[in-house]
């Protein structure tokens, strides 16, 4: 932390005073030297390397997540779902994510084939045209 602030100092130096390019660099080259980093640098690096890592795998896991849970039920979308769930968080800041999670936990619709409507209707007016055909029952 200690070097960043130094590499600042320089740079804002190098514009007031338009220091030469040899001095410059001999600046920005000092200020990198690992020998004269301590261990809370070392310290500081691995915690923001380990924040940037976990934040990496915390955005894959909710990505993935609506489409995990879509291909344990066997959703018929399953392929649109987890790609709503990955285009969800990379453009949308979580919107369509939110509704690939809800989209994940409902139950699809399967449409009728029109041959089976019609044998049930078929089924149905053969039924209604039986009881009209005998007048004397009266049904409750």
């Amino acid at each position: 932390m200690k070097n960043l602030a130094k590499l600042i100092l320089a740079l804002m130096a190098a514009d007031t005073l338009t220091l030469t390019s040899t001095n410059f660099l001999t600046v920005l080259i000092s200020t990198f030297e690992v020998s004269k980093m301590t261990g809370i640098d070392y310290f500081t690096w691995f915690v923001l390397i380990m924040i940037a890592a976990t934040l990496i795998v915390g955005f894959v896991v909710l990505a993935r997540l609506p489409g995990k849970l879509v291909a344990a039920s066997n959703h018929p979308q399953a392929a649109a779902i987890n790609m709503a769930g990955w285009l969800g968080l990379i453009f949308t800041a979580g919107i369509v994510w939110i509704v690939a999670m809800i989209w994940a936990q409902t139950k699809p619709i399967t449409a009728v084939s029109p041959s089976e409507d019609v044998n049930a209707l078929e089924a149905r007016i053969a039924a209604l045209e039986s009881r009209l055909a005998s007048p004397g029952e009266v049904s409750s």
